[in-house]
């Protein structure tokens, strides 16, 4: 059995990106469970402590990840000021097939593993969340938002995972229409809560 060289490797290093792309496979095809530092750093042909020296934890590689596939998208960083544009976005998000089989494993995991859950609830507050805070209304805002991630968690869980025929087949355009309304709503809207 050979030992593997340590230290940098040769020419241009690409450790970190080469970490990024192996989790995102392993996770993409196996799920956020089976995603271990062992077999990520395997996948990416490194040693397994420099998954931490690069990220610091594996939750903090995960978070990369995560913002890596959702920075893919084409307009990610716009701004999102309307029911409309955040149904839009997270349709398009999910149209993709790479980042929805990513997606799909990481809230299959979320539901049952704490540290997957954490991770989700995270990366969805920093990177789709925060975005909208400037369009929603003051009072009750953690209630709004959390109403929000759910509607739009629920429409892509139904549509492809579930895949129930309504919204599974039900076009991009259709879907807007009729998730926008009620994502104004908690954007906005009277919540009844006074």
């Amino acid at each position: 059995m050979s030992a593997r060289a340590r230290g940098r490797r040769p020419g241009k290093s690409t450790t970190k990106e080469e970490i990024i792309r192996a989790t995102a496979e392993i996770v993409q095809t196996d799920g956020v469970n089976r995603a271990t530092a062992r077999a990520i750093a395997a996948r990416a042909g490194v040693d397994p402590a420099l998954i931490y020296r690069h990220f610091g934890s594996k939750n903090a590689l995960f978070d990369e990840v995560f913002q890596t596939v959702i920075a893919s998208m084409p307009g990610y960083d716009r701004p999102i000021a309307n029911g409309r544009q955040l149904v839009a976005f997270a349709l398009d998000l999910w149209e993709n097939p790479a980042r929805r089989m990513i997606g799909m494993s990481v809230i299959r995991s979320a539901t049952s593993n704490d540290r997957a859950a954490t991770t989700v609830r995270e990366v969805v507050t920093r990177l789709v969340l925060k975005r909208i805070t400037g369009s929603v209304r003051e009072d009750h805002r953690d209630l709004r938002t959390s109403m929000i991630a759910a509607q739009i968690v629920g429409i892509v869980l139904v549509r492809h995972g579930i895949k129930l025929p309504g919204l599974a087949k039900a076009k991009r355009e259709e879907i807007i229409r009729v998730a926008a309304p009620i994502i104004e709503h908690y954007l906005h809207g009277d919540l009844g809560l006074g």
